[in-house]
């Protein structure tokens, strides 16, 4: 939601395996917002580069000494230091020894790593960067069950499977009451808002972030949602892989709306669940039909409505009440905050294709897909009986065949309910100043390296290197953790009740997501960002790179290590996250996070003549027969590129030509890390 979003109610911490927004199928950029969230799975990267770098830093050592030692191998290139003896064991083990490094480097660094063959309850462990997420979530769980705090209870009312159990499906009665009172388009609205507020995504999606146009503020962001599959194609691909999955999805809706049936007064639980399921998954394939392409998602910059234009828009979603209820005005509509915010929106013609539908639909197909909708999105936090069917869904779709135990969900769920109070703990336990100093002069070297590649790039304008010099003077890093904690002590939480828990927190949030929109925006908030994710990222709006303390952990970070596996691994990782400022998305936003075009027009032209050739490379690289889309990815790809070629740069004070920079970790104007 643009602040920390309950997301103990997302697929992904419901049913224990990673979102499916980040599966294969999908590969799309995100719909709420212009930061760059996404997690990648990169462990062979990391290892890749660290032993690049690595054994670049000892090849001038090897040639003078190793004829002596004999323990090297000697090829057109030079003379080498066995891995064994200059690199880490845990690198080690996942490389190929027998190949040289020479003929084929990628063998060499991963090749045991990618000959084992990850099954589907091993997903974790490749989207989990090497350990590092559960090596956080293993260390914190006695500190988080411990605890007196909301955390605490939060995670222990989790654990209670006997209140879970004695509560059953119960819970759902209210608002499967509330869905079956629904008669016309005027009182969907109503049933629209109280899913929404119990954060059950239906029919579209919204956030609140900053303004693209003026972000010292925010704006509401409407966007395209409430489908339950990763993407559109898996419900409009003609591919039998797909219709096997829509098949799936149809025996778990039959299952989850039996359950439903039962608290229907009259309802027929020979015929309705299967009637019923096929209506649901008709009723989301004619949303997902409706859906705009990911490419287009990932380019596409919002236009900004009042909310006059919206209901002219979309004049059957009723969207002026259903923003007033969400900021809590829904019964008193004169002066309310939905005429004094900027609407944003990324796909117009999505809500007036959707605002027609609603006049054509059945209701009894629309009852059946919000019934759905409600059971398994909120069924996941009951009884074992009901999150058990959600999961049969995660099967189908990703091939998951174990649900993670009880204690990791529990801990995912905490972490994203309440990311601050998790946060706390790992820092106080796990994150030291030396650390955030070591990460500090690991970023002060790599924007050096990159000012140093803008001195030496020869097809941009000199008017347009001094703005792009600028931006990157204005990057802000936070590291390790936010300047300011949320404060949730007013909320009170039960220990026997998990999905009250979830509830009380998600009507939390929305409400101090909307009061965002009636001040000054805040750059340095970090949002749903829990200081203890193994992840980093950009934001374009604020012109900011966020680190937290999960991610400077070992093995990609540590004060102790070797500059190169440092550099190799997190320098990777944020050289990516400082070249997002300047990639194809990232290049439109000025320094103070402004949508605006400072480019000169030769300079954009040669960009976008070199992000082709990005684009037509990676276009021919294939996986299980199918080749990856270079626009789509290209953001990602550029960042990736430029990471790797900072992190070397910063290192060893030398550009891709071999030119001398000054941002070597050497020399320079930056400190020297400890082991320079």
């Amino acid at each position: 939601r643009g602040g920390p979003s309950c997301s103990c109610f997302s697929m992904a911490d419901r049913y224990g395996t990673f979102h499916p927004d980040d599966s294969v199928e999908s590969l799309q950029g995100s719909t709420q917002t212009r930061k760059v969230w996404r997690r990648r799975v990169g462990i062979c990267l990391v290892v890749t580069v660290g032993a690049f770098l690595m054994i670049s830093m000892v090849t001038g050592l090897a040639t003078m000494y190793l004829s002596s030692w004999g323990n090297g191998f000697s090829s057109a290139y030079g003379t080498f230091l066995r891995a064994e003896d200059s690199l880490p064991a845990d690198m080690v083990a996942l490389m190929d020894l027998e190949v040289n490094p020479c003929d084929n480097f990628y063998d060499y660094a991963c090749g045991t790593f990618s000959k084992g063959k990850l099954q589907g309850d091993q997903l974790e462990f490749a989207h989990a960067w090497d350990g590092v997420s559960h090596n956080n979530t293993e260390r914190l769980q006695p500190l988080i069950a411990t605890s007196k705090q909301n955390v605490g209870i939060f995670y222990r009312s989790c654990m209670n499977d006997t209140a879970i159990a004695e509560s059953g499906s119960e819970p759902l009665r209210p608002f499967v009451d509330q869905v079956e009172s629904v008669k016309d388009l005027v009182s969907l609205t109503a049933v629209i808002y109280w899913m929404h507020k119990a954060n059950v995504v239906v029919l579209y999606d919204w956030s609140v972030e900053s303004d693209p146009h003026a972000p010292d503020t925010s704006a509401l962001y409407l966007m395209q949602g409430g489908i339950t599959m990763p993407a559109p194609s898996f419900y409009t691909s003609s591919k039998q892989n797909m219709k096997v999955k829509r098949e799936g999805f149809k025996r778990v809706a039959r299952n989850v709306l039996f359950e439903v049936c039962k608290l229907i007064k009259g309802c027929d639980t020979a015929t309705w669940p299967a009637t019923a399921a096929d209506a649901a998954l008709k009723v989301e394939t004619e949303l997902a039909e409706r859906f705009a392409s990911a490419e287009k998602q990932r380019t596409e910059h919002s236009t900004a409505y009042t909310i006059a234009e919206v209901q002219k828009l979309a004049p059957h979603l009723h969207l002026r009440r259903f923003i007033n209820a969400m900021a809590g005005t829904y019964h008193s509509q004169e002066d309310t905050i939905a005429d004094k915010i900027k609407i944003m929106i990324r796909n117009p013609a999505y809500f007036q294709a959707l605002d027609k539908y609603l006049t054509e639909v059945k209701m009894d197909d629309m009852k059946a897909y919000l019934l759905f909708r409600l059971a398994f999105v909120l069924g996941a936090d009951m009884d074992q009986h009901m999150e058990d069917m959600g999961f049969m869904l995660q099967r189908v779709i990703t091939g998951q065949m174990n649900k993670v135990p009880r204690w990791k969900k529990c801990m995912h769920s905490a972490t994203n309910a309440l990311p601050d109070d998790v946060g706390k703990i790992f820092v106080e336990h796990f994150f030291s100043v030396k650390t955030k100093q070591a990460a500090e002069r690991m970023l002060l070297r790599l924007k050096l390296a990159f000012k140093d590649d803008l001195d030496n790039v020869k097809w941009l304008a000199e008017s347009t290197k001094d703005a792009a010099k600028e931006k990157l003077k204005a990057m802000f890093f936070a590291i390790g953790e936010p300047s300011h904690w949320n404060s949730d002590g007013n909320l009170k939480l039960s220990e026997t009740r998990f999905l009250w828990n979830g509830l009380q927190l998600s009507e939390w949030y929305i409400h101090h997501s909307f009061l965002r929109l009636t001040g000054v925006t805040a750059k340095k908030r970090w949002g749903s960002t829990s200081p203890t994710m193994a992840d980093a990222f950009y934001s374009y709006t604020a012109n900011g790179l966020f680190v937290p303390a999960g991610i400077l952990q070992a093995p990609f970070f540590s004060p102790t290590f070797e500059d190169p596996r440092n550099y190799g691994a997190l320098g990777g990782i944020l050289g990516h996250e400082i070249t997002h400022g300047f990639d194809d998305q990232g290049r439109k936003f000025g320094g103070n996070g402004q949508f605006n075009n400072w480019w000169g027009e030769d300079d954009v032209k040669s960009f976008k003549k070199k992000a082709k050739c990005i684009v037509d490379f990676y276009s021919k690289q294939e996986l299980d027969g199918r080749a990856v889309n270079g626009e789509l990815t290209l953001g990602e790809n550029i960042a990736d590129m430029g990471g790797v070629k900072l992190a070397y740069t910063a290192l060893t004070g030398k550009d891709s030509t071999g030119t001398d920079s000054a941002g070597g970790a050497g020399g320079g104007a930056v400190p020297p890390a400890p082991h320079s």
